[in-house]
């Protein structure tokens, strides 16, 4: 076979596994194999995996955790306001937008816990700058580019997986960038299918280097398919449904393989769209119900299969939205916003302190909680792990039970 033949079908597998070192920015990074299976310091409490939930675009948090007894709120948003007698309501003062009435048997159950005015010092509002510091966990002390739980995994890794964390349907691994084994896996099915076919190929490469490391690459690529392949084939049936579309089909496929006994630690998954400059009220509204029906799916499959507990689910977004509506009847970037965790293992209720509309900072939300604490917390209390690197100066929270 022709070498540039042999790449054009490589190309096409919906697998792909990122190098230990390599980045988002490797041209070659599709091309790549896994580390050699090593285990050194501390292993993490077996069997806990994170759900990373990335909100791409800037979710608006004051419209998703609603101060509804705050007159300020309906001030400043005389058309987005959600109207009093359609939130949600939490408490006396806070209430969750009407479309995510899938999330309040979780916060019934108290397996859920909403942490607010999520943020950092001198926050910045580029959309590629803000999500860069929030995968990195960016510090002065520590500004390279590896994904913040590169950092905290590092030297920690368990032996005899296929893969540390799994990007479910994207190629974004954001904070999973650096010295991790990380696929990036849309259908499993289609993905074993050229795996195999690429297993069949005979290496006639002679002396040609590059093609004897895609066909390197093919191996490993191979024996990961074949062992995904298999747990997913022994998965149980889910018997809740899933939201239709490309967010659902993720959470679905991340359900599974939690199902599954798939032993990874990370799995990510994106639902994109929140940059709502102009019309928000209706396109936050479908994809908030998105959001709460499919971690709502998770969580009922879950619990039937005895995996809620050691499931851990965060979401997280680049930044939060201005509090006052803009004038295409939408919102601009802005700073702190709340952010969702749900689990077995989570301490349900409110978190932080809910950020003043009369008591700004350059016309924004002042942050009560650093995001960096969020991701000590999961290091710390979660996975049972020292904090390293620049997560070292922030104290963890109690959200997750002891």
């Amino acid at each position: 076979m022709k070498r540039r033949h042999f790449i054009k079908l490589a190309g096409a597998s919906p697998l792909i596994m990122m190098a230990p070192g390599c980045t988002k920015h490797t041209p070659d990074a599709s091309t790549n194999g896994p580390a050699p299976e090593t285990s050194v310091g501390v292993t993490p409490q077996t069997g806990r995996v994170l759900v990373l939930v990335e909100l791409k675009g800037g979710n608006d948090g004051l419209n998703t955790v609603i101060p509804y007894a705050d007159d300020a709120y309906y001030r400043l948003r005389p058309q987005l306001g959600i109207p009093r007698d359609k939130v949600l309501s939490l408490n006396d003062e806070l209430g969750l937008h009407p479309a995510m009435d899938e999330l309040m048997a979780s916060w019934a159950a108290k397996d859920m816990a909403i942490l607010q005015g999520v943020g950092y010092d001198n926050p910045n509002r580029s959309h590629f700058k803000s999500i860069e510091i929030w995968e990195t966990a960016f510090s002065e002390d520590d500004p390279s580019e590896e994904g913040w739980l590169v950092k905290q995994l590092k030297g920690n890794i368990p032996a005899g997986r296929v893969t540390d964390a799994i990007a479910v349907g994207q190629q974004e691994i954001g904070p999973l960038r650096g010295d991790l084994r990380t696929l990036t896996l849309e259908d499993p099915e289609r993905m074993a299918q050229v795996s195999r076919r690429l297993g069949r190929l005979s290496d006639k490469s002679g002396s040609n280097e590059a093609l004897r490391h895609i066909l390197r690459t093919q191996s490993n690529l191979l024996g990961a398919t074949e062992r995904i392949e298999a747990r997913l084939n022994k998965a149980p049936v889910l018997k809740t449904p899933f939201p239709k579309g490309k967010f659902g089909e993720q959470m679905h496929m991340a359900t599974r393989l939690i199902a599954s006994d798939m032993p990874v630690m990370v799995l990510k998954v994106t639902l994109g769209g929140f940059d709502t400059h102009a019309g928000q009220l209706g396109r936050q509204a479908r994809l908030l119900t998105q959001l709460s029906q499919g971690l709502a799916a998770m969580r009922a499959n879950l619990i039937e299969q005895g995996k809620w507990s050691s499931t851990l689910v965060m979401t997280y977004s680049e930044f939060g939205r201005r509090p006052i509506q803009n004038g295409s009847k939408g919102t601009d970037h802005g700073t702190a916003a709340p952010h969702f965790m749900l689990g077995g293992g989570v301490q349900g209720g409110l978190y932080g302190k809910t950020p003043s509309l009369t008591d700004l900072t350059n016309q924004d939300l002042k942050h009560h909680v650093d995001f960096r604490q969020v991701y000590a917390t999961i290091t710390n209390r979660w996975w049972g792990l020292p904090v390293q690197g620049p997560l070292k100066p922030f104290k963890p929270l109690d959200f997750v039970k002891t």
